[in-house]
């Protein structure tokens, strides 16, 4: 059902305050299609129907089954879009916030260690320098082929950043 955009934001915050473990409530918004004037029940004032392309639609439904299904939606002008957007961020933060996890930093960590690791196998110091080797890694055919591809996609995405960082060097030093 369309509703007004206040109607809208406190039937979003019931959907919300109703949802569950059972179900989710699904939050979506577009440009309104050219259609969207002509519907009777879309609330547009008809001064407004002419800037319809700049118009904005926002969808809420909740994840329940057909028969406890509840959808609403709204057609926002985008003249009114900065006043609606005010209410609408707020009200998703604080009902958003309370269903995301924790980062595991610990993992975060693990992971960087591990990659850390894998590219000190590819770095060797030659002269003096930092050169990355990865013809070393094994074999051309045979059981070794998918571990030396792995070796050389590594050592590929290691000069990358070699060359940008060459970059970001040279670029700071014409800058100060």
């Amino acid at each position: 059902m369309t509703v007004t955009n206040e109607q809208f934001l406190s039937e979003l915050t019931k959907l919300f305050e109703s949802s569950t473990s059972k179900h989710s409530v699904y939050v979506t918004s577009k440009k309104a299609p050219a259609s969207a004037a002509k519907d009777g029940d879309v609330d547009m004032t008809p001064s407004s129907s002419s800037s319809v392309s700049d118009a904005i639609l926002f969808r809420a439904t909740n994840g329940a089954s057909s028969s406890d299904k509840v959808k609403i939606s709204t057609l926002v002008p985008a003249s009114q879009l900065a006043s609606f957007q005010s209410a609408y961020l707020p009200l998703l933060r604080t009902h958003l916030s309370n269903g995301l996890k924790k980062r595991d930093k610990a993992k975060e960590r693990k992971m960087d260690k591990a990659k850390e690791q894998s590219r000190k196998k590819l770095v060797q110091q030659v002269d003096g320098k930092d050169k990355i080797v990865t013809n070393t890694v094994g074999s051309k055919r045979g059981a070794g082929r998918r571990k030396r591809q792995r070796a050389l996609k590594k050592g590929l995405a290691l000069r990358k950043e070699k060359a940008k960082e060459a970059k970001r060097k040279v670029s700071a030093a014409k800058a100060s």
